[in-house]
């Protein structure tokens, strides 16, 4: 039973023909169409993508023709031919002539040539079975996907449709008739003779997204009359969309079993979705977003009216709540349906990384090939993700495909989730360092481990005695505790190889961020603590490398307190210890453009750009703007920011 339920709006899925009676807004286009149809041979419907071509076709132009009892509809569209398997293209065209019962009758065709599989054959065996069916409107959905089919398969469909629009009988149909008339003249009757060379009155309707259109121009080799009339569907006017948005809430029919009893929407909040889809300027809505929000809406007014039997369910403003989160709901249900944690991850990476341009809030689309071999994605997934409408296909004129978002509603979304997720990453990877850290301590000696545990009381003392003595005392506290921290540290670190070494750098560097930055956010606290650390591993001769990265970790914390002369001079120290470093190099520039050192900064910028940051896994192009975004959200930002949003080509935001 539930399953005979009609919504009131379909959301992401076009119209249905069953579905006309609430199909409301496209009046004008039904009509100039249906006119236009009328008075030529071939029509190309096209429009943008979630423009509504195929709804208006199911739900607008075929009722309206279907009424006028004329001409017959055979309606199909091409599906993706994504096994790329032969003899394909006509299987939903041949399911549409086979359909009728009556065109499965014996006629006296098969006595000319049994069963021949071709589209003239089929029309011609169903005007012969079907009296008073001498004219066709045959319509052709989504014919963007023709071009996904084989060069061979496309020239074949091409011949045969150019013989349906444009010859009487096919020659080889004529050469068997006169073979067998030339045997016995009278193997067929007048009649049937006559019906045999009655034309077939074919009119052609094609649907294609607009940016297709040209290439129509690879079939004008036998329809050449395709490029000749079109009808362009322009998104719904503001004024339709009140209409398309109360009139399905409010229609009633005893013949239809709605999935919602009637209701109706207060005038804010139809106002609040207009705007949430308005263009402005061009005074039109987003016929996708629409449907997607009146859906919701549905959904919600059935859960109202499970507690309300009388008065008609209003939808409030309150009931919407934030429209953004429909599409973010919309879009995370995309990983519930997916079900599998493996290929949730790889539909993230492909979606999240590789077919968005964050800074510019761009779609970027890419070739099928490269997604199967550098995302390791199954063609099943990424056709799954289609179907969703998360991504579209699209065939180029050589035949290769590619995919897009399908959406800019989506990118807000997207970029949030792909942020929410890197942050889970870092966290994830932070955790998993420190608890190898963890490992590696204790297996060092408990001797080892009193000594940590000895350093990091030393320095928490020394912090003690920073806020709460004079300068002069604290430098005095600080001198001795860390001769006795060195004495400590000269003795231990003789027994210890250099992974030993590295977990308890790794285990101080940790201690700072999380007590000082990530729990207290008290950067001078922490550059303190680091500048006493840097000492103690330059007194004791710590690896360079180690301490390279201690000298550029107390850089980092002095941008914060905004002693840049003092964070370039600790960066440089770093760079000299370890020049292979790549992070800290990218530190080193951030500092040149803080102390106004533009060309030194350019040039470390320019040198390191395209390489990989590591831990993140991204290029440090972008992880230097992230760093620089990240100081200037906190205050912290450049003295010549404009001069650096020129020299590399962005804006901080």
């Amino acid at each position: 039973m539930l399953n005979n339920l009609i919504n009131r709006y379909p959301g992401t899925r076009a119209f249905l023909q069953t579905e006309h009676n609430i199909f409301n807004g496209r009046k004008t286009e039904i009509n100039k169409l249906s006119e236009l149809i009328a008075i030529e041979k071939i029509v190309v419907l096209y429009g943008n993508i979630g423009s509504g071509k195929t709804s208006l076709v199911n739900a607008g132009l075929i009722p309206k023709i279907t009424a006028d009892e004329k001409p017959n509809i055979l309606n199909f569209s091409f599906n993706h031919n994504e096994k790329e398997e032969e003899n394909t293209i006509f299987k939903n065209i041949h399911e549409i002539l086979f359909k009728n019962e009556k065109n499965t009758e014996i006629s006296f065709l098969e006595k000319i040539i049994p069963n021949e599989n071709t589209l003239w054959y089929h029309l011609k065996k169903y005007q012969i079975n079907n009296k008073n069916s001498s004219e066709f409107l045959i319509i052709i959905d989504d014919f963007d996907n023709f071009f996904t089919y084989s060069k061979t398969q496309q020239q074949q469909f091409k011949q045969e449709l150019s013989t349906l629009l444009y010859t009487k009988v096919p020659q080889n149909i004529r050469n068997e008739f006169n073979k067998k008339y030339d045997e016995n003249p009278s193997f067929l009757s007048e009649e049937q003779v006559e019906i045999l060379f009655e034309p077939l009155n074919v009119k052609l309707l094609i649907v294609i997204n607009s940016e297709n259109l040209s290439k129509l121009n690879n079939i004008r080799d036998f329809i050449p009359g395709v490029m000749q009339y079109f009808y362009e569907l322009n998104p719904i006017s503001l004024e339709k969309a009140y209409e398309a948005i109360e009139y399905p809430a409010l229609f009633h029919s005893s013949e239809i079993n709605f999935a919602s009893q009637q209701f109706e929407y207060e005038e804010a909040a139809i106002n609040k979705i207009v705007e949430h889809i308005y263009f402005d300027g061009e005074r039109t809505t987003d016929l996708f977003q629409l449907q997607v929000i009146c859906s919701r809406a549905e959904q919600i007014a059935i859960e109202k009216q499970k507690n309300k039997t009388d008065d008609l369910v209003k939808i409030t403003i309150e009931d919407l709540g934030d429209l953004d989160m429909i599409f973010k709901d919309y879009y995370e249900n995309l990983y519930k349906l997916i079900n599998n944690n493996e290929s949730e991850n790889l539909a993230r990476l492909l979606i999240e990384e590789g077919l968005i341009f964050e800074d510019e809030k761009y779609r970027l689309s890419m070739y099928e090939g490269l997604i199967l071999k550098n995302y390791n994605i199954q063609k099943e997934l990424l056709l799954k993700i289609v179907d969703y409408q998360i991504l579209r296909l699209k065939t180029g004129t050589s035949g290769r495909k590619s995919y897009e978002i399908s959406h800019d509603v989506f990118l807000p979304t997207i970029i949030e989730s792909k942020k929410i997720r890197r942050e889970a990453e870092e966290a994830k990877k932070r955790d998993e360092m420190l608890k190898a850290n963890r490992k590696k301590i204790i297996k060092i000696s408990s001797v080892i481990c009193l000594f940590i545990i000895t350093l990091i009381l030393t320095i928490s003392l020394v912090m003690i005695s920073k806020a709460e003595k004079e300068e002069r005392l604290a430098k005095e506290e600080s001198q001795a505790y860390s001769e006795q921290a060195n004495i400590l540290l000269e003795v231990m670190l003789e027994r210890l190889n250099y992974d030993e070494k590295k977990a308890i750098y790794d285990k101080t560097d940790s201690i700072i961020y999380e007590k000082y930055v990530k729990k207290e956010n008290n950067y001078s606290l922490a550059a303190s603590t680091a500048e006493i650390y840097c000492q103690l591993y330059d007194n004791i001769n710590l690896d360079k490398s180690l301490r390279a990265e201690a000298y550029a970790n107390y850089g980092w914390y002095l941008f914060f307190t905004k002693d840049y002369k003092n964070a370039l001079e600790n960066i440089e120290k770093a760079y000299d210890l370890d020049s292979n470093i790549l992070w800290i190099k990218e530190n080193l520039a951030i500092a040149y453009f803080f102390n106004e050192k533009f060309k030194d900064g350019s040039d470390i910028y320019f040198e390191i750009k395209d390489s990989i940051f590591t831990q993140l896994g991204n290029k440090f192009s972008e992880q230097f703007i992230n760093d620089l975004r990240t100081l200037d959200s906190s205050g912290v930002t450049p003295p010549n920011k404009e001069k650096i949003e020129e020299l590399m080509g962005f804006e901080l935001k």
